[in-house]
Parts: structure tokens; sequence; C-alpha cells
């Protein structure tokens, strides 16, 4: 229930229109710019997990290979393609504060 209700949160996170709330001066540059930003820090972050553990344990996740292929491959090419949305970058369990009696995050 409580992870159900961290994605529900996330999921309301991203659908403000951050537009008509005066955050532009948080942008970074280009979303296609930030795609390939954020593809370079999970890929330099799993080339650097390998290293630290034993690396049979990546052999039989064959799975993180071919998903890093897939979004290296299908990212968007042009901002056109893209839409800019609020992204929280540390959205985790541990950084979230749930009330009782719904157990519902609040962002």
């Amino acid at each position: 229930q409580i992870f159900l209700a961290a994605t529900k949160t996330l999921a309301h996170v991203h659908a403000v229109d951050w537009t008509q709330l005066d955050l532009g001066s948080f942008t970074k540059s280009a979303a296609t710019d930030y795609l390939d930003r954020t593809l370079r820090t999970w890929s330099r972050q799993y080339q650097n997990a390998k290293k630290q553990v034993d690396s049979s344990i990546f052999l039989q996740l064959p799975a993180l290979e071919e998903l890093s292929e897939f979004l290296a491959t299908n990212r968007p090419k042009s901002i056109e393609k893209c839409t800019s949305t609020i992204v929280h970058g540390d959205y985790r369990i541990d950084n979230l504060i749930f009330k009782e009696p719904l157990m519902n995050p609040t962002p």
C-alpha cells in the first residue's frame, strides 16, 4: 500500500503544470541535453556498480544491458518530442513523509 501511494504521488508531481508556477528559472538546458546527461549518468553508475561487485551477478541480469541499449537507441532525437515535467531527483521511500490513516506520502 505504501509503494502504491508513493507511485501515485510521483504521478501527481509529474502532472503539475510547472509553467503555471513560475518555475522556469529552475529548468536545466534543453530536454534532449537532460536525456543525454541522464543516460550518461545511469550508464556510468551501472558500469561502476559492475566493477564493485562480483561480475557474475550482472551476467545473470541481461535485462540491464538490454535496457541501457534500448534507452540510448530510442531516446527522442529532438526537443519537439519531449515533454518537460517536474522530476524529483531523489525520490525514494525514505525521502517521503506518510500520514495516517491513508498512508499518503506528502511530496
